[in-house]
């Protein structure tokens, strides 16, 4: 069988967004072709993604095995051999603007879970500083827990649908989950969104080699191994099946050009959205049995060997549709993007927009190509733009919390403060277990008087209105 996208693309299952972690690639597999098997078992894809942080240039997440946990046994969606190379590396600040699909596994036993275990490298996560040119300043590994085990529990129980596909967005927020305190500490806050219908926010980006493409139809198929590496009874099982009539294709110079230059065997990268069983174009073409489905906004030919990624605040914006804009890269220099013919434009949350929203109050992520002439522009395919500022934090003691008026006062440093909840306000509580870490959605009700508190959110007139509740047990 062929594996699951080696690239790890994490595209839901953790979303780990700006400080998330996100690419859902696949690693394992193996399906069956017994019917009966197929109607009681169906498919799980992960999908990291992660949210902005400027603390560090670099939060890499290297994970060793993620698995399903219900009241039946452990279910293995990925899992590496224990030596570095095989593990899955992602750095979350390159998810702060997509989502990736880190593991996709077909013959997952349907019914219902409630939590996703996540087991991660002995130095797991890596919080690095790099120079000008670069290179590696300083590498800080915070503290994780005991046995690197962290047990991520959403809203309630979530369903495997049998001969369906489900998407686990996993959102680790590494602004919140990482605590300094004698030292960095690691305490896992996470977003978990169980997809079944419906687009997920982010982009999604896919990179693998093409396997089959079919130009009549307008659809390929993306998977790990190439054609040549396959052996003959291959199906695809962990690939994906990508659709990209209404897409932009890039050769690998940044060039707009056309399917004709899609080559079997040849490697490339799909950005877009996630298409699922219900859709009504694409339900019924499962002739490859390809268990996840894209429909494509933007094609990178060559994939991420040819095309480059830079990112940073937009200082000039552009005045029309082909014209240039400038963003800093770092704090000492600055980059000229060229805006082409077929660049797509989005935002953070997968909003499609237009050159007049690059405003010096954005911040960009753009992928393309440095032109091979003097001086040139870098040449751009995808523009993704965000202005997530990271919120204020506040550390109280609870003295307490009125659900009816939804408000919660914190004691801080012996005063008294107010603060607004509303229904976007999310709770977490994490506690030390025997076998690992937990994170667990809660709310207002849970939270008791005394207990220690870091609340995240903004003031809004004279009110602080919280985003993000947070405490440990």
């Amino acid at each position: 069988m062929k594996k699951t996208l080696s690239n790890c693309l994490l595209a839901g299952a953790l979303f780990l967004s700006a400080l998330a972690f996100a690419s859902l690639a696949a690693c394992g597999g193996g399906g069956s072709s017994d019917s009966n098997v197929a109607q009681n078992t169906g498919s799980v894809g992960i999908m990291l993604t992660d949210g902005p942080t400027d603390d560090f240039d670099q939060i890499k997440l290297e994970i060793e095995k993620i698995e399903l946990l219900g009241t039946g046994p452990r279910i293995s969606i990925f899992e590496g051999t224990g030596k570095s190379d095989e593990e899955k590396t992602v750095d979350l600040l390159d998810l702060a603007n997509h989502s990736e699909l880190f593991s996709l596994k077909s013959g997952i036993p349907a019914g219902f879970y409630s939590k996703i275990r996540l087991t991660l490298a002995e130095k797991g996560l890596a919080l690095v500083k790099l120079n000008p040119d670069g290179s590696p300043q300083d590498t800080v590994y915070p503290k994780l827990p005991g046995n690197r085990k962290l047990d991520l529990n959403p809203r309630g129980q979530f369903e495997i649908v049998a001969g369906g596909t489900s998407y686990l967005q996993v959102d680790l927020d590494a602004e919140k989950s990482i605590h300094v305190s004698n030292g960095y500490q690691f305490r896992p806050v996470v977003f978990v969104d169980v997809l079944h219908s419906g687009l997920p926010g982010k982009l999604v980006k896919v990179e693998g080699f093409v396997t089959k493409v079919d130009q009549s139809q307008s659809k390929l198929v993306l998977c790990t191994e190439s054609p040549e590496q396959s052996s003959e009874d291959d199906d695809f099982e962990g690939c994906t099946k990508v659709y990209f009539s209404e897409a932009s294709i890039f050769n690998d110079e940044a060039d707009l050009t056309d399917s004709e230059q899609i080559t079997l065997g040849s490697k490339l990268t799909a950005a877009g959205f996630i298409l699922f069983d219900d859709d009504d174009d694409h339900s019924s073409d499962d002739e490859d049995h390809t268990p996840s489905k894209l429909k494509a906004e933007v094609l990178e030919l060559g994939g991420a060997e040819a095309f480059q990624v830079v990112k940073g605040p937009v200082k000039r914006s552009p005045a029309n549709a082909l014209d240039t804009f400038t963003l800093a890269d770092t704090s000492t220099t600055e980059v000229t993007v060229a805006l082409q013919e077929g660049t797509r434009i989005f935002s953070r949350t997968g909003q499609r927009l237009d050159f007049d929203d690059i405003q010096p109050d954005k911040v960009a992520a753009v992928d393309g190509v440095l032109s091979s002439e003097p001086d040139g522009p870098f040449k751009s395919a995808l523009v993704i733009l965000g202005n997530l500022p990271s919120p204020d934090k506040i550390q109280g003691t609870v003295q307490g919390a009125d659900p009816a008026k939804q408000t919660l006062t914190l004691s801080i440093e012996g005063a008294s403060k107010t603060i607004v909840i509303n229904e976007k306000t999310l709770f977490f509580r994490i506690s030390e277990q025997v076998d690992g870490m937990l994170s667990t959605h809660a709310s207002l009700e849970d939270l008791q008087p005394g207990q220690a508190v870091d609340v995240y959110g903004s003031e809004e007139g004279d009110n602080f209105v919280a985003q993000v509740v947070l405490w440990e047990e």
